[in-house]
């Protein structure tokens, strides 16, 4: 980035000799970095573009921070947009960071010093305190399945107002921007993604009370839920609760229950939004602070089930379909770093049911379905997300 006087000519020749400087010292850095606050860059681009972060005016150079298009290709630019101009002021500032850090302030001879670039130490983007896991059973993003009929599944999300947000599923393994189902919803202590209860087609919510009352909510297949019904009390004497889909072959979906002590039960749906007494199908549980309905991972048209141990490993269980598990196998290590996990089915079209997770930063990744029963490994699909619990 050059004066603003200079010739085009001149630009052009010292732009490139810059490029390169910034690769030569990008590669050979090993010192101290350097970065600066958003206000200084925000300094930096009045100085440089009178802060039009979109402009474009044909003279080589593009942006609020007037990167040379090399320059933007070589410090990694094009991972948001083809020209700097056509990415975000954050994503320009972003870029200038790497370019500031590789060769310092004297990229923008004029302006860099000029608004005091190279002797500001502050981190435009400090990383956002890193939020514990949740409670268990407290999860803030819940797979419900395919909510509005596209055959795509969607997924909701409790917002720190008490408010539920849907995203829905595009079809491609990302989602649509959110839509606000309203408020009230922090009444609950536990939402769950139940599958179809009462066999209209549509995938169903249901909340535990702070009473200890479950409730259902039936999904209307536009996206949205039916007032609430009272299924009833006593379900406070578990800690987690799990919409498990349909477990038993029915044709209706059913839920799966831990208790306090590890103990795992399941209830199987009637098909009228209501459910059986509950069967004891597994004890030990107690072992993994987060378990999911995965739905049907493995191919064999019966949903499966994930847990993760305290160790961070993820362990998958099998469905039989006669209404219990296969033992477990080990998916590996490392899922620890997340702070929810959901289900919310197939989110790309290839049959076969994926997982969502949010880390501590509030970014949200996909792990797809192999259909072997594993997962590929995690693709960033939304950041933000720490403003749910």
């Amino acid at each position: 980035m050059q004066l603003r006087s200079t010739t085009s000519r001149t630009r052009k020749a010292v732009g490139a000799l810059a490029t390169t400087a910034a690769l030569v010292v990008s590669a050979l850095a090993g010192g101290t970095a350097q970065a600066a606050s958003v206000a200084t860059w925000d300094k930096l681009a009045e100085c440089e573009s009178g802060g039009n972060w979109a402009i474009n005016t044909g003279n080589g150079y593009y942006g609020g921070l007037q990167f040379s298009l090399s320059t933007w290709q070589s410090m990694g630019g094009t991972q948001y947009a083809a020209y700097p101009h056509q990415a975000s002021r954050i994503e320009q500032i972003t870029i200038g960071e790497k370019l500031l850090d590789a060769a310092g302030e004297n990229q923008w001879p004029h302006c860099g010093p000029r608004v005091g670039l190279g002797s500001d130490p502050a981190d435009p983007f400090p990383p956002a305190p890193v939020e514990p896991p949740m409670a268990e059973g407290m999860s803030p993003i819940v797979g419900v399945g395919d909510i509005n009929n596209t055959g795509v599944a969607d997924y909701v999300a409790r917002g720190k107002d008490g408010h539920l947000y849907s995203y829905m599923g595009v079809g491609d393994g990302t989602f649509s921007g959110r839509s606000d189902l309203g408020a009230g919803w922090d009444q609950y202590d536990m939402i769950v993604g139940a599958g179809d209860i009462n066999k209209t087609g549509v995938p169903d919510l249901l909340a535990r009370g702070k009473d200890g009352h479950l409730y259902a909510y039936m999904g209307i297949g536009n996206g949205k839920f039916s007032g609430r019904s009272d299924l009833g009390g006593g379900w406070d004497q578990y800690d987690l609760i799990v919409g498990a889909g349909d477990m038993n072959s029915t044709g209706v979906a059913d839920i799966i229950a831990r208790d306090r002590n590890g103990d795992l039960w399941i209830y199987m749906g009637i098909g009228n939004g209501t459910f059986t007494g509950r069967t004891k199908i597994g004890h030990g549980f107690d072992i993994y602070d987060t378990i999911i309905g995965a739905g049907d991972i493995n191919k064999t048209g019966v949903p499966d089930l994930l847990a993760r141990g305290k160790d961070g490993r993820l362990y998958s269980y099998m469905g039989t379909g006669t209404g219990t598990l296969s033992g477990r196998t080990d998916l590996g290590g490392g899922w620890d770093k997340y702070t929810a996990l959901t289900g919310p089915g197939d989110i790309n079209n290839t049959g076969v049911a994926d997982i969502i997770a949010r880390d501590g930063n509030g970014d949200l990744y996909s792990h797809m379905g192999t259909g072997t029963g594993s997962f590929t490994g995690p693709t960033k699909i939304g950041y933000g997300y720490n403003t749910y619990a």
